[in-house]
């Protein structure tokens, strides 16, 4: 019998942390929004930064600050909707099953969208962009597609939880973005030197880019194999 690993028990107890923090947030947004409205709002705020991406072609700095502000709040809408649907469903209204497949379905429109920006910027290769996007897409669906083959051989629901998380990948292209926007901003090429790939600039967002495709793809070979050691003790 496979043991769960302790790292999804830490997985676990940081999940339920977590939601202890945004809960308060999510009682009061509740009184105004629904938890379906918030994943909706988080594409839309992906999709405000997609256009703002696609205005910093012209060194535009501004634009990319603006870009990440959105991207800032469109991960923040995804903290927030499993808050407020926890606190509609403590209200005692019945929360169907439309929410938990939405909020997913909201988060891989947001990548693409947020992505697509960054390939139309000039500021990341698009191969470089389709790598990380099918690293993303792939790491995502095999959680999803293991998880939902049934509980694992304690009865408990399959948690297929190894490398990196989406929170820490907007975390890795915010911080490529926003030191891109400062090195245009002051003009310092000397600090690091921009590398010139036909039209396109490889340089901290580029990095960024390539730094979470490796990661997604690596998370997706882990998943698999964890996932595989859960499903063979079912068969």
């Amino acid at each position: 019998m496979v043991s769960e690993p302790s790292e999804h028990r830490q997985e676990r107890a940081y999940r339920s942390e977590y939601e202890k923090l945004f809960y308060p947030l999510g009682v009061l947004l509740s009184k105004y929004v629904s938890a379906n409205t918030i994943s909706y709002l988080g594409v839309v705020f992906s999709i405000i930064s997609m256009i703002a991406f696609l205005y910093s072609r012209n060194d535009e700095y501004i634009f990319i600050y603006i870009a990440v502000l959105f991207l800032g709040i469109s991960a923040l809408m995804d903290m927030l909707d499993g808050s407020v649907a926890r606190a509609e469903k403590a209200k005692g209204k019945k929360i169907g099953k439309y929410g938990a497949l939405l909020d997913p379905v909201a988060d891989r429109y947001a990548e693409v969208f947020f992505l697509i920006g960054i390939m139309l910027s000039k500021y990341s290769p698009p191969e470089w962009v389709l790598f990380c996007f099918a690293g993303m897409i792939m790491a995502s669906y095999t959680r999803a597609r293991a998880e939902s083959l049934g509980p694992d051989a304690h009865g408990k629901k399959l948690f297929i939880s190894r490398g990196i998380e989406r929170k820490e990948k907007l975390l890795i292209l915010v911080v490529g973005a926003l030191i891109e926007a400062l090195l245009i901003q002051t003009q310092n090429k000397s600090l690091w030197p921009p590398i010139e790939y036909g039209e396109f600039i490889i340089g901290p967002l580029a990095w960024g880019v390539m730094i979470v495709a490796i990661l997604s793809h690596i998370a997706a070979f882990q998943r698999l194999n964890l996932a595989k050691k859960y499903l063979v003790e079912l068969d």
